[in-house]
């Protein structure tokens, strides 16, 4: 839950399973007005195809507008090919234009967004870890289950640059 268009109520962003006929037609952001949340105040971000499994969503306000970018964290999900089910990690970065409008603009903020390898990270967290005063993005837990993988892209001011 975030406050994503900054109208003072929390909002609440779902995700999971969202390829083909599962669980959803994509991460979907719902709407709060201080009493409900439903499906006709809502706003589908646009999904990727084989790349239909969200494992984790972080919010920062990336180009210093007053509205928080979103971030979702994604692995293989493709049901005609199973192969790629829980498979490699990619990275989706969505703009956020007045709280109203969310496009994709991974390619904008992330030098290097996916990699199909095989291994899936679970959790990314986006802090200042090095005390150089810019944030870095990260794989918060590498040694998951032992299948993930360490992470970390430095912010040069404008766009996540891997090490």
């Amino acid at each position: 839950m975030v406050d994503i268009n900054n109208d003072g109520f929390l909002d609440i962003l779902g995700a999971g399973h969202s390829f083909e006929n599962w669980d959803m037609d994509g991460p979907t952001i719902f709407f709060g007005n201080g009493s409900n949340f439903t499906d006709s105040n809502s706003y589908i971000l646009n999904d990727l195809n084989s790349w239909g499994v969200v494992t984790d969503i972080d919010f920062v306000d990336l180009n210093n507008d007053g509205f928080k970018e979103i971030i979702l964290n994604r692995t293989g999900g493709l049901s005609d090919n199973w192969d790629y089910f829980y498979r490699g990690w990619r990275i989706q970065i969505f703009e956020n234009i007045s709280g109203n409008e969310f496009i994709d603009r991974t390619e904008d903020f992330i030098d290097v967004y996916e990699d199909r390898d095989g291994r899936w990270t679970v959790w990314y967290r986006i802090e200042d870890i090095d005390g150089d005063g810019e944030l870095e993005l990260f794989d918060d837990d590498p040694t998951h289950q032992e299948t993930g993988i360490d992470l970390i892209w430095d912010w040069n001011g404008s766009m996540f640059i891997k090490r």
